[in-house]
């Protein structure tokens, strides 16, 4: 088949991290031309990187998100003769890290069914605040053939597409209504997901995204799955793809990282990256008070970075379990560091009671009332 690639590359900060170059590599053996539509500013150097991969690239304003960049790309960039001549013409952006898998088994198997326009995931109908979302297949991936490009659906479509003023109007005016508007029209449909028939309750690339990637060798993770209550199966799914795959892990890390330091997410949101750091940075043994929720998660996310804890502080034990210490059994010595990892009503209790003993530099509160409070007098 002959296909065209349309990039949407979006960046705060105007950086193009390794993994996007990776993306764009491995997207060479299946498509024919490369078009890169940057929402923003970007540096010099990073439009060099993206050069590379292109020539084609057009700069504008983040306007409408990448719903208008695609817009923009079928409206004024491209003439519809240009768009006709492709059987398939692909849509995919930065929010997810991959391949781990080579694209082009997942186009051949996709080729062999019968679908007008395809995706990797579909996302089942739900209910998210206000909205009723429709199941549609997932735009950050999206695949359109020929009898979709060449109806008069396709210019339409493009036309009459608003610029999003929000991420939500995005989502239900673009990739929701993008699947509903040409099945309406009679066009099919398929997911990578349906192909496999998996069968979980959910999204399953947000939900069941280390056993698509072990089990399916589904090719891509999302990069938002990457938050507070996943560590644990983020762990399972990194240390699979560096065993199994040449996908170089390091370039997730390396994104997220700087993600952080510029303060544009936050993985932890009880506390703050840079104090965390420094906190780390400032005691040989860290302990942390708390083995509920809270201080589980933390522990998680500790693990993630590769940094150490020496365990968990407890004001009582009610349960066996390792690595859980009593206050009153550890034996601390000067330099070691204590992260509350607590709610608001056991954080005022506990600390209440450690600021008597403790030093201020050696305690490290969450950012809850109390902790706003006693950490702004630092």
């Amino acid at each position: 088949m002959k296909r065209l690639g349309i990039f949407v590359f979006y960046d705060a900060s105007g950086i193009v991290d390794k993994y996007v170059e990776y993306l764009l590599e491995s997207m060479q053996n299946i498509i024919q031309k490369l078009i890169i539509i940057i929402n923003g500013t970007i540096g010099s150097e990073d439009y060099d990187k993206l050069q590379k991969h292109s020539n084609d690239i057009y700069t504008r304003k983040n306007y409408g998100y990448d719903a208008g960049a695609y817009k923009d790309a079928f409206t004024k960039y491209l003439s519809l003769k240009e768009q006709v001549k492709w059987d398939e013409i692909i849509l995919f952006n930065d929010t997810f890290y991959g391949p781990f898998y080579p694209w082009k088994y997942i186009f051949a198997h996709m080729e062999a069914e019968d679908a007008d326009f395809w995706g990797l995931a579909r996302h089942p109908k739900e209910i998210a605040g206000d909205y009723l979302i429709a199941q549609h297949i997932q735009s950050y991936f999206l695949v359109c053939r020929k009898p979709v490009i060449e109806s008069e659906c396709w210019i339409k479509f493009w036309q009459d597409l608003r610029y999003p003023a929000d991420i939500m109007d995005a989502i239900m005016s673009f990739e929701v209504n993008f699947s509903k508007y040409f099945s309406k029209a009679g066009f099919k449909s398929k997911a990578l997901t349906d192909v496999w028939e998996v069968k979980y309750n959910g999204n399953p690339s947000l939900k069941y995204y280390f056993e698509l990637i072990r089990d399916l060798k589904f090719p891509i993770i999302k990069r938002r799955v990457f938050s507070f209550m996943n560590f644990t199966q983020n762990k399972l799914a990194i240390n699979y793809i560096r065993s199994n795959t040449v996908y170089d892990v390091n370039m997730i890390f390396r994104h997220l990282e700087r993600l952080e330091k510029e303060r544009r997410i936050n993985l932890i949101p009880l506390f703050d990256y840079s104090e965390l750091i420094q906190f780390y940075e400032k005691h040989k043994r860290v302990y942390i008070y708390g083995y509920g929720k809270y201080g589980q998660c933390l522990s998680e996310y500790v693990n993630y970075k590769g940094w150490k804890s020496e365990g968990f502080i407890v004001t009582k034990k009610s349960e066996d379990a390792e690595k859980v210490f009593e206050y009153g059994q550890v034996h601390f010595v000067e330099g070691d560091g204590i992260i509350l990892a607590l709610g608001q009503k056991a954080l005022s209790e506990v600390y209440s009671t450690l600021k008597k003993y403790w030093k201020s530099e050696n305690l490290l509160l969450p950012k809850t009332e109390e902790g706003k409070k006693r950490n702004g007098c630092n």
